[in-house]
């Protein structure tokens, strides 16, 4: 079998990888605080039959950490970082991140997002009365009407330490560390708006394509070489 196929399969698996990510991030241009991602690749000598060939391979998803539109939405508990950190979000894994600040207060007084994940603060999830008047100030100061109960507990990570978890939720990879330093302000009643180019993912995704196409078309190649050379063989 020509070594060639090897790498174009290679390349095939890679291109069809991309798609899902460009995909993904098409899916989610409108979802509130979402991170595009995109693919890194490396290139690694593989074995063969006939010696070792080069071949193309997913190195990792690496998250796009640019800020989305702010837009104002007068609900009070609405609230989006102006520049860069994260929300801390309880889960049964841990902490989580988010930059979804659609929250809302459960039966319990939990102050919740979307999924229903505890928001951190500074002594644990943010509790507060239901009946309270909640808002945020640009400090991060959860507000009972004038009265502070608690602070947001914002992080900031390198974008190479974030990790995609679905959604608008992240992760980081281990032994990353935090930094409190340069937190964004924070904008009560207003939400992010995802960061996904549209117009750039589109572009992205009809390369690909042809890029797939182009792959596809190469294995069929290959595989046609193959079959008339073992035919020619055979004749002898």
């Amino acid at each position: 079998m020509a070594d060639g196929i090897y790498n174009a399969a290679s390349g095939a698996l890679a291109r069809m990888e991309q798609l899902d990510v460009v995909a993904n991030n098409l899916a989610n241009a409108s979802s509130n605080g979402f991170r595009a991602q995109a693919l890194s690749f490396r290139e690694v000598l593989a074995a063969s039959g006939q010696g070792e060939v080069r071949q193309a391979l997913v190195d990792g998803t690496r998250v796009k950490d640019t800020q989305g539109a702010l837009v104002r939405t007068g609900r009070a508990l609405d609230v989006a970082l102006d520049g860069p950190g994260y929300f801390r979000l309880q889960s049964d894994n841990g902490p989580v991140l988010t930059r979804n600040g659609h929250f809302r207060v459960d039966a319990g007084g939990l102050l919740v997002n979307e999924d229903g994940l505890p928001v951190l603060g500074a002594n644990g999830p943010v509790r507060v009365d239901p009946a309270a008047r909640v808002s945020f100030s640009a400090e991060g100061e959860v507000l009972d009407g004038d009265e502070p109960v608690e602070k947001l507990s914002l992080v900031r990570y390198d974008a190479g330490d974030l990790r995609p978890l679905g959604g608008s939720l992240l992760t980081i990879k281990d032994g990353a560390r935090p930094t409190q330093l340069d937190i964004g302000r924070v904008c009560g009643e207003t939400l992010e708006s995802s960061n996904t180019n549209v117009l750039h993912q589109m572009t992205e995704m009809i390369s690909t394509n042809r890029l797939f196409d182009a792959t596809m078309n190469a294995i069929d190649t290959y595989k046609q070489i193959d079959s008339k050379t073992a035919a020619g063989l055979s004749r002898r």
